[in-house]
C-alpha cells in the first residue's frame, strides 16, 4: 500500500513539474558611484581609497543609497541592493524590460533633488548587460 502511495505522489509531482515555465534570464551588472567626495579630486583619486577616506567611512557614504531593478510593466522592483564602499550590484532576472534607478534621488550631502533619471534595459537571455551609474556631489 505504501509504494502506490508513493509511487502516485511521484507521478502528481512528476506530472506538476511539466508544466512549470521557466523564463530564460539575463544579468544586469554595473557600478554605483558617489562623487567628486572631496572638492577637486576625481572620482577614482585611489581605486581602494578616494580622499583618503576609510572603507567604513565610504560605507558610510554610499548605504545611503539603494539601485533597484523595476519591471517596466507592472512598476514592481524586482530586485534592490543597498550599496556599500564597492558600489558594485548584479541582478539576474528573467528577459524583459527593466529600469534601473536609485534612491533616494538627492544629491549626496544635501536635499537637492537629483535631476538622474532612471535608465530603461531589455534584457536578453544569456546576455549581460553592464551599467553604470554616477551621483555627482556638485562638490568642487
Amino acid at each position: 500500500m505504501k509504494k502506490v502511495i508513493l509511487s502516485i505522489v511521484i507521478s502528481v509531482f512528476y506530472l506538476s513539474c511539466g508544466k512549470i515555465e521557466v523564463l530564460p534570464e539575463g544579468t544586469i551588472e554595473g557600478r554605483f558611484e558617489i562623487g567628486p567626495l572631496c572638492g577637486v579630486e576625481p572620482i577614482t583619486a585611489d581605486e581602494q581609497h578616494p580622499c583618503g577616506l576609510s572603507f567604513e567611512a565610504l560605507d558610510k557614504i554610499y548605504e545611503v543609497y539603494k539601485v533597484q531593478l523595476i519591471n517596466t510593466n507592472t512598476s514592481a522592483v524586482v530586485a534592490e541592493k543597498k550599496m556599500d564602499h564597492t558600489g558594485m550590484f548584479s541582478f539576474t532576472v528573467p528577459e524583459g524590460s527593466y529600469n534601473l534607478d536609485y534612491t533616494p534621488h538627492i544629491l549626496y550631502g544635501s536635499n537637492k533633488p537629483s535631476s538622474d533619471k532612471a535608465i530603461n534595459l531589455a534584457v536578453k537571455a544569456s546576455q549581460v548587460t553592464t551599467v553604470n551609474i554616477t551621483v555627482n556631489t556638485g562638490l568642487r
